[in-house]
């Protein structure tokens, strides 16, 4: 009997995360931290394809550009809390390309 365990797995890194939490005694600062540089680097992707796909030299190319600034001050900022979205970036990608060898 082939069981699938894909939508038990948002419960189960729920339960990974809290118990490494608990055990590693790590407090609310560097977990707001690496949510930031979550969003930070989700802020970026999406910057940056607003600067590439929007008509050059128009309003909103400019506004995509000062945005884009903003943002590298925010990952200045996030420093050694990028390499979280880095580990999920990475996660990712070999869950992918394990499942499509599955297929």
């Amino acid at each position: 009997m082939d069981v699938n365990l894909t939508p038990l797995l948002p419960a189960i890194q729920v339960l990974v995360t809290a118990l490494v939490v608990v055990a590693t005694g790590i407090g609310p600062r560097p977990l707001v931290l690496l949510t930031t540089g979550l969003f930070v680097t989700v802020y970026a992707v999406g910057v940056a394809a607003a600067v590439r796909l929007l008509p050059r030299h128009s309003k909103a190319h400019f506004a995509a550009v000062v945005a884009l600034g903003a943002v590298v001050v925010l990952l200045l900022a996030a420093g050694r809390y990028l390499l979280w979205p880095l580990a999920v970036s990475v996660a990712a990608l070999l869950y992918l390309r394990l499942t499509r060898r599955r297929h």
